[in-house]
């Protein structure tokens, strides 16, 4: 368990980041303005990170665990049934987190660093149907990871496109749209 201040003084940052992204991009944000945002020393931040983009790069990688958690409370097959839930438990993140992942999915900057999509979500993702759901062809899989990917990818584009007071909404829409047929 980390200490709580370690965890106190990374919550700030986050939080700082989280406001100072959504006012520009991130090549442009210095660590000198997030620590002053932050109430923070430098040599504080250096403690936790190694640069902006290490930081920007760990709150990416706990959004997409994050995601992948939530996703995989259901059966991978089920994940078209299940998803007003799954889009319920996101949307309780994205409040969890006081939006602070919204600025992520709206800045090209930091959904170029690593880890990627591929690599966070739906490798993880298609490793957990194969094992659990052996049975399933190679082409059964590959549709699987098509649809997968349509509905990750869809979902961070519907993320970017509308006001995220319209996406509850928005959600019940598409997942009624996915559970019956569009």
């Amino acid at each position: 368990m980390t200490d709580r201040r370690i965890r106190k003084t990374e919550q700030a940052l986050q939080n700082a980041f989280a406001e100072l992204i959504r006012e520009k991009e991130l090549p442009m944000i210095t660590i000198r303005e997030l620590c002053e945002k932050a109430d923070i020393n430098k040599s504080t931040f250096y403690l936790h990170y190694r640069d902006i983009y290490d930081l920007a790069s760990s709150m990416k990688r706990q959004f997409l665990n994050d995601c992948y958690r939530i996703i995989t409370k259901y059966d991978v097959l089920e994940f078209a049934a299940n998803s007003t839930e799954i889009w319920t438990d996101i949307l309780k993140l994205f409040h969890e987190k006081n939006n602070a992942h919204i600025a992520f999915i709206n800045s090209p900057s930091i959904l170029a660093l690593a880890p990627t999509l591929e690599e966070g979500i739906l490798s993880p993702l298609m490793e957990k149907a194969k094992n659990d759901h052996p049975e399933l062809s190679q082409d059964s899989l590959q549709k699987l990871r098509i649809a997968i990917t349509f509905i990750t990818s869809g979902s961070i584009g519907l993320l970017q496109s509308i006001d995220f007071e319209d996406l509850p909404e928005a959600i019940r829409f598409i997942s009624t749209q996915l559970q019956n047929g569009f």
